[in-house]
């Protein structure tokens, strides 16, 4: 029998077209990764999908094909939530009704049936379960002698050593190293829509993935772009002082009374159409004290509504008019208005509203009615929100974390009906969602074609890419736009190739980006942790990615006469060209003649300076 084509059948049984619309990069993966695989090493690698765009059905699809090229074991990590590790089994126990798939809290089920069929086991990230199973798993030779899959779902969470640059290891990350050691082979794959944190991994820790592959989403996938584009349609700004007047007043904001009512307008559409769930996102901070003020004012908000039903206040019939024609202007085919008003006041009364954080995250049923959602960190990685239409996000951070705000994009996903879905946030909100995007897209790209050692994650500045205690900050460095880099011990090795490349006369020009890489590639340096020409190429390539029309202002100049380690590279009237030139990769070559008397080898030498675009930020592991 073939696992995967059974697990390719039932799939499209359940969602039609699905199926087939994954097998070719489940195929594509199995042929790089799988099917190359010694089953004498061990590796990590890393799965990358785009946000909620069905990294689990690409997972589970890997794990059928995986098994039918000799894997027998498999580990499925999930993050430390009941609700997401049980979603998870029963996912798994559908789509894999072949496999022997094993719960956590089963002990001796591994023992059962043997080899006869292979055994998919879904835990949570949690010390006392890891410890559990490290224990049942030093006990059964399907793990201590034969190779281990372990699939970590959002592998750049809790997984990674939180101590690192304490030289002490988190308990988590040592229960996962001690339970991969078991097999004599295996494949470790970190499964992620937000990498960042993986490819800051220093080599030391044996935590970054050896090999990178990236899936495309399939074709009803709503994500950034449709958010958070320029010109989209469905972002509604919430002024500066709404945000304070949220959490700090018992004032109920007018955007989020706005952004309420196009939630009920969504949901009548909704039920009258499709009978489906419509659920509303209300994300005001981490605080689990502010979801509690947010869901009062809701609740408050609901009352007054209710009042002015009653009352028959000629005011809410027109906010509720004003919400049905705008969501009219994205979604023309929209039930007509007065159907919306008659079905108004029993949706009212329907509407269900939830508080999702670790206090009260458990036994909420939102995958049928109405529902608001409130809470914070809960919202973020790996909770799938169906029929999420509406988001009301007023979270702030002096620094934002590129991955952290990625993984809150809730909104992102397949059955999401465009036209109604509105996005609330502060115009600084919208600005940093739509730089994450387009960065995420860049960081997409680059996994997809470059190796890993050759990627540099490029963000807007005032932007970190991860949080620090899971990277080593010693290995870390970062190349800000609008500064100029240059070696201190350049090599004269490839001198005779320069010349012959750049010529022997001082010259201004523009050229492309693809021009500015092959120089840099002829470049030598003596060390290259003084100018890491590597980290400085992969910096180019993801401007590249990023701003494929961007053009490189190149600086020769000639017969320079510089001694060595004075510390300034650049004459004022070169460092003013570049700084003229603000939005360009500027690289300026000096010939130097490097005379003996100047400290060199008495042997003519280029030494590059270069200053990418200004507003950017390149991190790079060094190590």
């Amino acid at each position: 029998m073939s696992y995967f084509n059974d697990y390719i059948s039932i799939v499209d049984l359940a969602s039609p077209g699905l199926g087939n619309a994954i097998k070719p990069s489940i195929e594509d993966f199995s042929k790089k990764h799988i099917e190359t695989f010694s089953y004498n090493d061990k590796v990590f690698g890393l799965l990358h999908g785009q946000v909620q765009s069905g990294k689990t059905a690409q997972a589970l699809g890997i794990i059928a094909q995986s098994s039918d090229r000799g894997f027998r074991t498999f580990l499925y990590l999930t993050t430390d939530n009941v609700s997401l590790q049980q979603q998870t089994l029963d996912r798994a126990r559908r789509a894999l009704p072949f496999f022997q798939v094993c719960d956590e809290n089963e002990d001796i089920s591994i023992y059962k049936g043997g080899l006869s069929k292979p055994i998919l086991i879904i835990l949570k990230k949690n010390k006392r379960v890891l410890e559990k199973w490290f224990t049942n798993l030093s006990r059964s030779r399907l793990a201590t002698q034969k190779p281990l899959m372990i699939i970590d779902d959002e592998g750049d969470a809790a997984s990674l050593n939180t101590k690192v640059n304490k030289n002490e290891q988190s308990e988590i990350n040592l229960l996962l190293k001690r339970i991969f050691n078991l097999p004599p082979s295996g494949i470790y794959l970190q499964v992620t829509a937000t990498p960042q944190s993986l490819l800051l991994q220093s080599q030391s820790e044996g935590w970054k993935p050896t090999f990178a592959y990236s899936f495309n989403p399939g074709e009803q996938y709503k994500g950034g772009k449709d958010f958070f584009g320029e010109n989209s349609k469905l972002q509604k700004i919430i002024e500066d002082d709404e945000v304070n007047i949220l959490l700090s007043t018992p004032v109920v904001p007018e955007s989020l009374k706005k952004a309420f009512l196009q939630f009920l307008v969504a949901s009548i559409q909704i039920e009258m159409t499709s009978r489906g769930v419509c659920n509303m996102l209300v994300h005001p901070s981490h605080k689990t004290g502010d979801h509690k003020k947010v869901r009062i004012k809701i609740q408050n908000l609901i009352s007054e509504i209710e009042i002015d039903l009653l009352s028959k206040s000629p005011s809410l019939r027109d906010q509720v008019y004003y919400a049905w024609s705008d969501l009219k202007q994205t979604y023309p085919g929209i039930v007509s208005f007065e159907e919306v008003w008659k079905k108004f006041g029993g949706t009212i009364t329907n509407t269900r509203i939830m508080v999702l954080n670790s206090n009260e995250e458990r036994n909420n049923d939102y995958n049928r009615g109405a529902n608001v959602l409130i809470g914070g960190n809960v919202l973020g990685r790996g909770l799938t929100i169906p029929g999420l239409q509406v988001v009301y996000y007023t979270r702030q951070s002096k620094t934002p974390l590129a991955d952290t705000v990625l993984q809150h994009q809730r909104i992102f996903g397949y059955d999401r009906i465009l036209g109604l879905c509105r996005v609330f946030a502060t115009k600084q909100l919208f600005k940093i969602f739509r730089d994450l995007t387009e960065a995420s897209q860049v960081l997409f790209d680059l996994v997809s074609v470059e190796s890993i050692e050759n990627i540099s994650i490029m963000l807007p500045s005032g932007i970190n890419a991860t949080r620090k205690n899971v990277i080593k900050l010693s290995d870390v460095g970062l190349i800000a736009g609008g500064v100029n880099y240059f070696p201190y011990e350049p090599s004269d090795k490839n001198t005779k190739n320069l010349d012959a490349r750049l010529g022997l006369d001082n010259s201004d020009q523009i050229i492309s980006i693809d021009k500015a890489i092959d120089i840099l590639e002829m470049q030598e340096v003596a060390d290259a942790t003084d100018w890491d020409k590597n980290a400085f190429i992969g910096s180019v390539k993801a401007l590249k990615e990023r701003k494929p029309n961007v053009k490189c202002l190149l600086i020769i100049r000639t017969g320079r006469k510089i001694t060595k380690g004075t510390g300034s590279l650049l004459s004022p009237d070169d460092r003013a060209i570049g700084d003229a030139n603000p939005d360009k990769l500027v690289l300026t070559m000096y010939r130097l003649e490097g005379k003996k008397e100047q400290k060199w080898n008495d042997k003519p030498l280029w030494v590059p300076n270069i200053k990418l675009p200004d507003g950017r930020v390149y991190w790079k592991n060094f190590s």
